[in-house]
């Protein structure tokens, strides 16, 4: 009761008589025009992929993205897994040099958010990478005095290029919203019982002989 009175009801597209669990709720679809895209054209901006609450962001700070306070993940770890955690950064971005920054942002969505994402701006997309493990919750309360929760957890990222250069979007699996799902890679299944079966589909190259520089997602697209 208390997360549907949270809820604005008048945008969702489907009545909740047709939410059979928390995961159809969570992952609801809108009615059309419910989150216009903010200067859709401009593809040098960036918008907020997600409804969300910003709890960090900022520069890279010697290969360290501060998530929350106190609590740091370096670069490689949170994008590739633990045995990325001393990979230098300019491997996993050949364009960072002393002269660019990379900038980072943590966003949390609540389970009163809509649970969907859209392409922060338009992005040729290379590859994708899953990265297996729990389901711990990821509400700031928790994690502020579990270190590990952030690294720990289930998630799946992809990179690519955009107009001002690399970006990676990672998407972070938890407790009752396990499961990631996109909708331009079907190979993609996470929250399996035995995730191993199909480890050869853990990582994934965007480019092929249809798609020779990656897969093109448009700004706002999910």
């Amino acid at each position: 009761m208390c997360i549907r009175d949270s809820v604005n009801t008048s945008e969702i597209k489907a009545p909740y008589s047709e939410f059979d669990n928390f995961r159809a709720f969570f992952t609801r679809e809108l009615k059309a025009n419910a989150r216009p895209i903010d200067d859709q054209q401009n593809v040098s901006s960036l918008c907020s992929p997600a409804d969300s609450t910003v709890l960090a962001f900022g520069t890279m700070d010697k290969n360290l993205i501060h998530c929350v306070k106190g609590h740091s993940y370096s670069v490689g770890e949170i994008l590739c897994g633990p045995t990325e955690v001393n990979t230098d950064p300019s491997k996993l971005f050949p364009s960072l040099t002393s002269e660019n920054q990379l900038y980072y942002a943590v966003l949390y969505l609540s389970p009163s958010d809509y649970h969907h994402y859209h392409s922060p701006t338009s992005i040729v997309l290379k590859e994708r990478q899953h990265i297996i493990g729990l389901l711990n919750p990821v509400m700031p309360s928790y994690l502020l005095s579990h270190k590990k929760g952030l690294k720990d957890n289930e998630r799946v990222s992809v990179k690519g290029d955009w107009k001002e250069g690399e970006i990676a979007l990672i998407y972070v699996g938890a407790l009752n919203v396990g499961s990631v799902s996109l909708s331009f890679d079907k190979d993609l299944k996470t929250n399996a019982a035995e995730p191993w079966v199909n480890a050869k589909d853990l990582k994934k190259d965007y480019k092929d002989k249809v798609n020779k520089e990656g897969i093109i997602i448009d700004k706002g697209q999910e």
